[in-house]
This record gives structure tokens, sequence and C-alpha cells, in this order.
């Protein structure tokens, strides 16, 4: 730790709690500055992704012929799916040095897009 977080520490736990309380305080004001604009944008983000399904639901309907069972068990599957794969992907990046786990991204990525490219000019 640097001297001046120690000189911080140790002048917060001599400090009376009324100093460190309003401490907190700013210091929770600025963390919540940074956060909560961050935290809407991926709200909002995460609204229009839910509105782009609804409306791919429509067309794929139409298209493939689909009854709502259908598109919910496909939904359902993805969203599992998804979930195992964020679990798996994120237990690897704790278990990992980051890069050897962005190096295992970047040649998953490039297997996919190997094996997508292959399948169209077959």
């Amino acid at each position: 730790m640097s001297a001046h977080l120690q000189a911080d520490a140790a002048q917060a736990v001599t400090s009376g709690s009324r100093e460190s309380a309003s401490d907190n305080d700013a210091l929770y004001r600025r963390i919540g500055a940074r956060i909560v604009p961050f935290l809407f944008i991926c709200y909002i983000v995460s609204i229009l992704d839910r509105s782009n399904i609804g409306f791919a639901q429509l067309q794929m309907r139409q298209d493939l012929g689909l009854t709502d069972a259908m598109y919910s068990l496909g939904a359902v599957l993805f969203f599992v799916g998804y979930v195992f794969c964020e679990v798996t992907n994120m237990t690897c990046y704790v278990v990992m040095q980051i890069d050897h786990f962005f190096s295992m991204i970047r040649e998953q990525s490039l297997c996919t897009k190997t094996s997508l490219r292959e399948c169209r000019h077959a």
C-alpha cells in the first residue's frame, strides 16, 4: 500500500465517525455518478434487445410457420445455452491468466468464422 493510502487509512481510523460518514457519502456519490449512467445505458440496450426479439418473432412465425410454443422453446433453449456458456466463460476467466483467456477467445472466433465460411461454400 502506498504511503498516501496508508496516511488516509490512519486518518480515517483516528478521525471521528462523523467525518468518515461524510467521506463515505462523498465516495458513494462519486461511484453513483460513474456507475448509474452506465447502468442506464445497459438497461436501454436491454430493452431494445427485447423489442428486437419480439419483432423477429413476428417475422419468423410467418416465414417459417412457427407456433408460439415452438418459438418459446427456441428462446428458452437459447437462454439456457447463453447462461451455461456465460458461467463457464467467467469460470475460465477467473482460473486462467488474462492473455491465455483472450487468445482462447480469439481462436474460438477464428474457428467459428472458418466453419461458417466452409458451410456457405459447401
